[in-house]
C-alpha cells in the first residue's frame, strides 16, 4: 500500500521540495504532496470538518500555486510533516542572554540581571517557547481533525557564515567561546523530544560545531517557488536555509521514520 504524506512548511520547505525530484529521494511506497506558504502564511488557516482551509487570499493563492488545491483534505493522508514554521534553535539565543543555568560555563557566573535557573526549569522555559511556534499551532489544528502521525521537522541550524555577520544572534558566538554549545544543543533536542507530536531532528551528518549546519548543506540553497525546474537561489550571504542535499537526507529520514512508525504499521503491511 502507498503511504500518503502531506508536507507543509514555510521557506524551509524548499530544500525538501526540490530534493524530491532527485532519483531515490522518495522511496517506493510513498506519495508526498508539498504545500508551502512563505513566512507565517500557514497561520492563516482553519479547520472546517476534515478540511484545512486558507483564511486569506494570499494563503489561498499559495495553496493553489504549490499544491494545486483550494483546501487540504486531512482525511486523505496517512501522515503529516511540518517543516520549519518557527521550530528552531534560535530560541537559545534568547535563553542565553536572559538566564543562567547550573552546569553551564558562562551561566554559572554571578549576574543580578540574569536569573539562575535549574536545567529542568530552563527546559520548561524552552518548551513553552517551542509551543508558541507556528509548527505547534498548526499541529494542534491538524490534530483536532486527524489522528494521523504528525512529524515536526525542525528548521535547519544556521550556517557558519552567521558567525561572520555582526549583530546576527551574537549569543551563538558566546556559546561557542564559553564551551556551552554542545550542552545547549543537547538541551534543545531533549526538550523538543518532549513535545506533543513527533519531533524530527536535523540529520546528524549535516550538523557541525553542535549549533550549526555544515557549509556543504547550505551552499546553493533556493527560494520556495512553484516551479522546481527554475530554481531561484538565495543570496550567497544567506545563512538561514539549507540546500537540496540537506533536503534529500531529510526526506529519506522522514520516510524511514514513517515506515518504522507503529501507528502506520498496518498500512505499511497491506
Amino acid at each position: 500500500m502507498t503511504l500518503r504524506g502531506c508536507i507543509l512548511g514555510n521557506s524551509h520547505l524548499a530544500a525538501l521540495r526540490f530534493a524530491a525530484a532527485r532519483p531515490g529521494a522518495i522511496p517506493t511506497g510513498f506519495h508526498l504532496d508539498f504545500i508551502g506558504s512563505g513566512q507565517a502564511g500557514l497561520a492563516n488557516t482553519r479547520v472546517d470538518g476534515s478540511k484545512l482551509r486558507p483564511t486569506t487570499p494570499e494563503t489561498a493563492a499559495d495553496f493553489e500555486r504549490f499544491g494545486g488545491v483550494c483546501d487540504i483534505d486531512l482525511a486523505g493522508y496517512d501522515f503529516f510533516v511540518l517543516v520549519g514554521l518557527g521550530l528552531n534553535i534560535f530560541v537559545l539565543d534568547m535563553l542565553y542572554r536572559r538566564f543562567r543555568c547550573n552546569g553551564m560555563h558562562q551561566w554559572a557566573r554571578p549576574d543580578p540581571d540574569r536569573p539562575l535557573l535549574s536545567r529542568a526549569l530552563l527546559s520548561a522555559v524552552l518548551n513553552a517557547q517551542m509551543r508558541q511556534s507556528l509548527s505547534l499551532t498548526l499541529a494542534a489544528r491538524i490534530r483536532s481533525a486527524s489522528s494521523a502521525p504528525i512529524y515536526l521537522q525542525c528548521q535547519p541550524r544556521p550556517g557558519l557564515a552567521m558567525l561572520d555577520m555582526k549583530g546576527k544572534f551574537p549569543a551563538f558566538r558566546r556559546m561557542r567561546r564559553q564551551g556551552d554549545a554542545q550542552r545547549l544543543a543537547d538541551l534543545f533536542e531533549e526538550t523538543a523530544r518532549a513535545l506533543p507530536e513527533t519531533y524530527v531532528p536535523q540529520p546528524p551528518d549535516t550538523i557541525t560545531d553542535a549549533l550549526f549546519t555544515a557549509d556543504a548543506f547550505c551552499q546553493g540553497s533556493v527560494r520556495l517557488t512553484p516551479d522546481i525546474t527554475a530554481p531561484v537561489a538565495h543570496p550567497t550571504a544567506d545563512f538561514l536555509h539549507a540546500n537540496a542535499d540537506y533536503g534529500y537526507l531529510a526526506l529519506r529520514r522522514l520516510c524511514s521514520l514513517a515506515m518504522a512508525d507503529p501507528r502506520l504499521a498496518q498500512r505499511v503491511s497491506t
